[in-house]
């Protein structure tokens, strides 16, 4: 039964590059970015940054923002030069923005703030976010803003905290988990998925099939052939539209279920002369 499935498909948890012709959404616009577009060629949160920018013109914007996350760009850092510390109030550090106000809040631009009156930390010392360059707040392991964060998420173990800063390749956008599936039902939607592959006449992006597969997991089905399609379009989830979505892709995947090599647990003559149920299109077994 198993064979039917070939081994890029028979994982609980598979990825799609952005850039894959059948469960991609295409690469977002803005340089190096790995997250699969939305909305005008732009993955959501560039897009997000995009509309807050006031919607300026969408080859200048690609071309210019940065392509990093926002918790992987870097911290203001204190406006008074040779200052490491990051910013806290008015873009200066804790203790430049006590000092600026006791001297009576002048002009930032032409206060005098030497340096030297302020304590460094250690050489080398910095926050313990990876990409952070700025000092350690006191004694703490972070930086002003970093440190506050600690603080208010409950002062976690600082390198799980830290950790969760580190660079995400793979997002769920473009990632499909079948572990909450039992062995046949799971089988089943990997091998919809490869017809699905074989047969690309229509995008299908995995927050679609994320959406079937948290109806079907939902319910004590142990098959897809356990209801008719009539009974499953009827049935599962929301009234359409609302779930127009995952019950259009559910077609497909209820009739490649009907194989033979997934009923009868063994490739048949038409199986392996190298056809995926339902498609026409080429499969291969392993």
């Amino acid at each position: 039964m198993i064979a039917a499935v070939r081994p890029e498909f028979r994982a609980d948890v598979l990825v799609f590059p952005a850039e894959d012709p059948v469960f991609g959404g295409g690469a977002c616009r803005v340089g190096p970015c790995p997250r699969p577009a939305r909305g005008h060629g732009l993955c959501q949160g560039h897009h997000l940054r995009w509309v807050g920018a006031g919607r300026p013109e969408l080859d200048e914007f690609a071309a210019t923002t940065d392509p990093r996350w926002r918790r992987q760009r870097p911290n203001m850092k204190c406006r008074v030069l040779g200052c490491g510390f990051g910013a806290a109030r008015g873009g200066l550090c804790q203790l430049h923005h006590q000092r600026w106000d006791r001297a009576g809040s002048p002009d930032p631009d032409d206060w005098a703030a030497p340096w030297a009156a302020l304590r460094p930390p250690a050489p080398g010392a910095a926050c313990r976010i990876g990409h952070c360059q700025l000092w350690p707040q006191a004694a703490l392991p972070f930086c002003h803003s970093h440190a506050n964060t600690w603080k208010v998420n409950g002062r976690p173990d600082v390198e799980v905290f830290a950790r969760r800063f580190d660079e995400i390749t793979t997002t769920e956008e473009v990632t499909i988990r079948l572990g909450g599936l039992g062995p046949q039902l799971k089988l089943e939607i990997q091998y919809a998925l490869q017809c699905r592959r074989d047969q690309p006449s229509t995008k299908t992006l995995p927050a679609v099939v994320m959406a079937l597969v948290r109806l079907l997991a939902a319910t004590d089905t142990v098959s897809l052939l356990d209801r008719d399609e009539h009974e499953w379009r009827t049935q599962i989830g929301r009234p359409a539209p609302r779930d127009g979505g995952p019950r259009c892709w559910f077609t497909p995947a209820a009739r490649s279920a009907t194989s033979p090599t997934l009923a009868a647990g063994r490739p048949s003559s038409t199986e392996t002369s190298g056809r995926c149920a339902a498609s026409g299109s080429p499969a291969t077994s392993s």
